[in-house]
């Protein structure tokens, strides 16, 4: 997560691509004691790494998040580091970059099988035909513990597919992000 907010922030400086990045602070919500318990065990090894982390309760709560109920709400580990990015001109830029750098976009191409070479991905069995290269990148997000499931590799990435809709703006109401922890 550091390194992606350092990346994220480079590209801005270095004037690359927009990311939209805003550093707001998240939430990770607690509903009971005994979770938050255990969340302050886990928070020491991260304060070591260098996260800007701390436990807030009751009204603390409510002065990072005015909508949350603090009554419902029984702790959560506030993260001064996380931030909201925009995922769709983020998204644009990654690809311009990588037009710039050579690369060609395919777009409704499915991935079928790898190729194997001793035990290393030389290409892939694509919907739209077979390509080789020196590098292969999963970056399938959702779908990367089914494609990896081919090669009998067992990813622990758990999804929910979801849909977007973007209509009309409509007034902030939480100023970032908050999750269940």
């Amino acid at each position: 997560s550091l390194e992606s907010l350092e990346l994220y922030s480079q590209f801005e400086i270095d004037g690359e691509f927009q990311t939209d990045f805003e550093k707001t602070g998240g939430l990770f919500l607690f509903y009971n004691d005994e979770d938050l318990e255990k969340a302050e065990l886990l928070m020491e090894g991260h304060l070591k790494k260098g996260l800007d982390i701390r436990v807030l309760r009751g009204e603390e709560i409510k002065q990072q998040e005015p909508l949350l109920n603090p009554e419902l709400v029984k702790g959560a580990i506030y993260s001064a580091d996380e931030g909201r990015i925009n995922p769709l001109t983020i998204t644009i830029g990654l690809i311009d970059a990588a037009k710039n750098m050579g690369a060609e976009l395919l777009i409704g191409v499915e991935v079928q099988d790898f190729i194997m070479k001793q035990n290393v991905i030389t290409g892939v069995m694509t919907t739209k035909g077979t390509f080789f290269a020196d590098q292969i990148v999963v970056a399938t997000g959702a779908w990367t513990r089914e494609l990896m499931g081919k090669l009998e590799l067992d990813y622990k990435i758990f999804y929910n597919r979801a849909n977007v809709m973007i209509t009309q703006a409509v007034p902030q109401c939480l100023r970032g992000p908050t999750v269940p922890g």
